[in-house]
């Protein structure tokens, strides 16, 4: 969804199910036929559940940790939630502290440069982070309010962040829902807009694909809920699929759940895991999050 705190969310991520240690259940549909095959996985997957906020620095140095426990337990990808970088107080502050645009690079052996240029010292904490909980020493702690005050949030990228904890901790990363600035204002008010980007990125923090949230979560709910995405979120139009370490990916984003058609195209093109990063409402989440994702 948008990003506003005040809704009241739920954050967390939906994937298939494995069916025994090793191995995934998915199901492909053609022709008015469905069929069912299990396929072996060797690699291990971790699934982050964050409480975040509105300071990207301790959002990521929160997901760092994350990291470095996966590590230390011999998983080779982590996935992230919905907003998992950045939830902000309104509408208009997600606007505003929004990455700039994501470009997938053409040449896949293209160098990086994740460090921040304007605070090297912040990459350090993220490596420092990461190699401290992988190790078991937990020294580094993401709640320190300190390190809140020690760096610009302005200056902090979200994506360079992330990019800078897959390379340290040697993890594919799904990060499933943040803030993309270059999107199309709204075509009533004129007001600008965001997308809500899910980025894979491999072991070496090199962006694989980005997938743009396609169905915006505009809903309202006498005295509980009243949300609409799409006056600050713009819709994307592509299916994105991934190939991974633990399968094929297929990429969606919270309320993309709602519709089952988007899932058989996604299917249909290959995906093998189904990813469904989300920051689920606590009302629409009691009543329809395991249902939606059963069905799927």
């Amino acid at each position: 969804m948008g990003g506003d705190r005040n809704a009241g969310l739920v954050i967390g991520f939906g994937l298939s199910l494995a069916r025994a240690p090793g191995q995934i259940l998915s199901i492909a549909q053609s022709a008015g036929s469905s069929r069912v095959r299990i396929m072996q996985v060797q690699a291990r997957a971790a699934i982050a559940q964050l409480k975040s906020g509105d300071s990207r620095v301790l959002n990521l140095l929160a997901a760092a940790r994350c990291a470095g426990w996966a590590k230390r337990d011999g998983a080779s990808m982590l996935f992230l939630p919905e907003c998992f970088g950045f939830l902000g107080q309104d509408s208009d502050q997600t606007i505003s502290r929004a990455d700039p645009p994501i470009v997938v690079p053409t040449d896949a052996d293209c160098d990086l440069d994740t460090d921040f240029r304007n605070m090297p010292n912040f990459s350090l904490l993220l490596a420092s982070t990461v190699f401290s909980h992988a190790d078991g020493l937990n020294q580094v702690t993401y709640e320190d309010d300190d390190s809140r005050g020690r760096y610009d949030e302005e200056e902090v990228s979200i994506l360079d962040g992330l990019q800078t904890i897959a390379r340290e901790s040697g993890l594919w990363i799904s990060g499933g829902g943040m803030h993309e600035s270059g999107a199309p204002n709204d075509p009533s008010s004129g007001r600008p807009r965001v997308y809500n980007s899910h980025v894979i990125l491999d072991d070496k923090g090199r962006i694989k694909c980005v997938y743009r949230k396609s169905h915006m979560f505009d809903v309202s709910i006498p005295n509980k809920v009243n949300l609409k995405e799409s006056a600050t979120t713009a819709p994307g139009t592509d299916l994105v699929v991934c190939d991974s370490p633990v399968g094929r990916l297929g990429l969606s984003t919270c309320y993309d759940l709602r519709f089952p058609e988007m899932y058989v195209k996604l299917v249909q093109n290959g995906a093998e895991v189904l990813l469904v990063p989300s920051a689920f409402t606590v009302p629409t989440g009691k009543a329809h999050w395991h249902t939606l994702l059963t069905g799927k």
